[in-house]
C-alpha cells in the first residue's frame, strides 16, 4: 500500500473537481504523460473522478511508485485537507486545498521492461535514447547519459556514480524520520507531511538553482554576455517553481515556504513573471566571477576505472593552471552544526555546508590534476540573497582517503560476516575452558590450591570471551 498526495491541485480544472471528492471515494488511475515547458514526466498517473481530472501523481526518480504500464487501476481518498479564512480547518464548508490517496501496489503486477521497473537497471538501458558526453580529463572516454527517464551515466556497460555520492559517505546521513518525528510534536503536523514538505522545498530550491546555473552558463558562453532570462524555457521553469511554492503554501501555510527570503517574497507577493526574470538576470550579472584566460562550463570529469563522474559548473584556466569553481544557490551555508556537518574523515573541517562544497571541489580538482596542472585553491560562488565568494585551500589526497575508508568499511563488513560463522566455535571454546575446571583431581593441598586458581582464571577467560563476542 502506497500513500501519497496529489499534485497539480492548485490549477483548474483539478482545483474545482477536487471540491466534489469525499473521504473513502474510489478514483481511477490512468497512465499520463505530464508536460510543462521542457519538463516531461513520462510516467505520471492521472487521477480521475469519472471524467473529471482531480490532479496527478508524479514519477519518483523517473519511476512511478503506483504503476508502470497498466491502462487503469484505482486509488482511495484517505484525507481531504481544508483551509478557511483562519487557516486549516475541519469545516466541511471550507475549500479543499489538498487530497491524500492510497493505492494497493499489488494492483500494479505487470511485466515491464527494465527501464520501467521500480529499481534502477543493473544493466545499461541501451534501448533508450542517450546523450554522448566527452570526458574532460580522460582521453578517449565518452559517456552515455540517460536524462529522461533519469538512469544516469554509463561507460562500456558500467554505471558511473556522482562525486556527490562519494562526498556523502564522509558525513552521517540525515535521519529524516527521527528529526521529523521530533518536529511533529511542536508543529502539529504528521511526520509524513513534514518529510513531504521538506522534499518539496528541496525541489523548489534545486529548481531555482538550476535557473541561475543555466543563466550563468549562457552568460559565460555568449560572446556578447547577454543574459537572456526572459526566454520561453526560463519562464516555464519559473512557472514550475511558482507552482511548487503555491502547492506547499496551500498545504502547509507559511511553514511550507522555502527558507530563502527571495523565494518567500515571490510566493507571498505573487510577484509578476517579468519581475522574477529581471531578478534572475540581476543575480546572474552580479556574480563576482573571477577573470581567466579561458572559462569552460558544465565540464564532465570522470574516473571510469572507479565508476565516478561529475559536472563542474565553471573551470577557469589562468596560464596552464585550472581552478575548479562551483555555483551554490543555498541558505545558511556558514551556519555551524556539528550534528549535520561533521566530516567523519576530516574532523578538523568547519561544521558547515561550505566544507561539503570544498570536499566536492577538491575531489574534482584531484581528478583533473592527474593530467593537468591545477590550483591549490577551489572557489564557491554562494548566493543566499547576495553573492559570497569563498576561495579556500583544497584538500589534497581526498580521493585516496575516501577510497581507504570505503575499503576499511568493506573489510569490517566482511569480518562481521565471518564472525557470524564463528558462533559454534565460540561455544566450543567456552565449553573447553569449562571442561578444564573439572578435568583433574589433585591430592596435595598445594596443588589443590593451584587448581582453584586455575579454575578462577578459566572463569575470567570465559567471561572475557562472552564480553568480546557480545559487544
Amino acid at each position: 500500500m502506497i500513500k501519497t498526495r496529489l499534485n497539480g491541485v492548485t490549477f483548474q480544472p483539478a482545483k474545482a473537481n477536487m471540491q466534489k471528492l469525499a473521504i473513502g471515494q474510489v478514483l481511477g488511475l490512468v497512465s499520463y504523460r505530464f508536460e510543462k515547458g521542457t519538463f516531461v514526466d513520462e510516467f505520471a498517473v492521472k487521477v480521475m473522478n469519472g471524467e473529471d481530472m482531480c490532479g496527478h501523481i508524479p514519477a519518483k526518480g523517473g519511476i512511478n511508485q503506483l504503476f508502470s504500464g497498466n491502462s487503469c487501476k484505482v486509488c482511495t481518498v484517505t484525507n481531504l485537507i481544508r483551509k478557511g479564512p483562519n487557516g486549516f480547518s475541519d469545516d466541511p464548508n471550507d475549500e479543499v486545498v489538498s487530497v491524500e490517496v492510497e493505492a494497493d501496489i499489488a494492483l500494479a503486477i505487470v511485466d515491464t521492461p527494465a527501464a520501467l521497473s521500480l529499481e534502477k537497471p543493473k544493466e545499461e538501458p541501451t534501448h533508450l535514447k542517450c546523450e554522448k558526453v566527452k570526458s574532460f580529463n580522460e582521453d578517449g572516454v565518452t559517456v552515455n547519459f540517460y536524462p529522461r527517464p533519469y538512469y544516469g551515466f554509463w561507460y562500456n556497460g558500467k554505471r558511473l556514480y556522482g562525486v556527490t555520492r562519494k562526498i556523502d559517505t564522509m558525513y552521517k546521513p540525515f535521519d529524516s524520520d527521527r528529526v521529523a518525528g521530533l518536529c511533529s510534536r511542536n508543529w502539529e503536523m504528521t511526520t509524513d507531511d513534514i518529510k513531504d514538505m521538506w522534499s518539496r522545498n528541496g525541489d523548489i530550491t534545486n529548481q531555482f538553482g538550476k535557473i541561475i546555473h543555466s543563466g550563468l552558463e549562457n552568460y559565460e558562453t555568449d560572446n556578447d554576455h547577454r543574459i537572456n532570462m526572459d526566454n520561453k524555457d526560463v519562464v516555464e521553469k519559473i512557472n514550475n517553481v511558482i507552482a511548487l511554492m503555491k502547492t506547499n503554501y496551500d498545504s502547509y501555510g507559511t511553514r511550507g515556504l522555502a527558507k530563502m527570503s527571495v523565494l518567500k517574497e515571490i510566493a507571498l507577493d505573487n510577484t509578476p513573471i517579468p519581475e522574477i526574470t529581471e531578478l534572475c538576470g540581476d543575480i546572474v550579472t552580479t556574480c563576482p566571477l573571477s577573470k581567466a584566460d579561458e572559462v569552460l562550463t558544465e565540464v564532465l570529469v570522470t574516473d571510469v576505472e572507479n565508476g565516478v563522474c561529475g559536472f563542474i559548473d565553471r573551470l577557469a584556466r589562468v596560464g596552464d593552471v585550472y581552478q575548479v569553481q562551483d555555483y551554490k544557490i543555498n541558505v545558511e551555508s556558514e551556519k555551524s552544526s556539528k550534528q549535520q556537518h561533521e566530516n567523519l574523515l576530516f574532523p578538523s573541517l568547519p561544521y558547515t555546508k561550505v566544507s561539503h562544497y570544498v570536499c566536492q571541489e577538491s575531489y574534482y580538482t584531484e581528478l583533473i590534476g592527474r593530467t593537468r596542472k591545477v590550483s591549490d585553491t577551489v572557489v564557491s560562488y554562494i548566493w543566499d540573497g547576495e553573492w559570497h565568494l569563498k576561495e579556500l585551500g583544497r584538500i589534497h589526497g581526498i580521493v585516496a582517503v575516501i577510497d581507504k575508508a570505503k575499503a576499511g568499511a568493506k573489510e569490517d563488513a566482511r569480518q562481521a560476516e565471518l564472525s557470524k560463522g564463528d558462533g559454534d566455535k565460540i561455544v566450543d571454546l567456552i565449553a573447553a575452558f569449562d571442561s578444564i575446571k573439572e578435568s583433574v583431581m589433585f591430592d596435595s593441598a598445594k596443588n589443590k590450591k593451584l587448581f582453584v586458581n586455575v579454575q578462577a582464571l578459566c572463569d575470567k577467560v570465559i567471561k572475557y570471551i562472552k564480553e568480546q563476542t557480545e559487544s
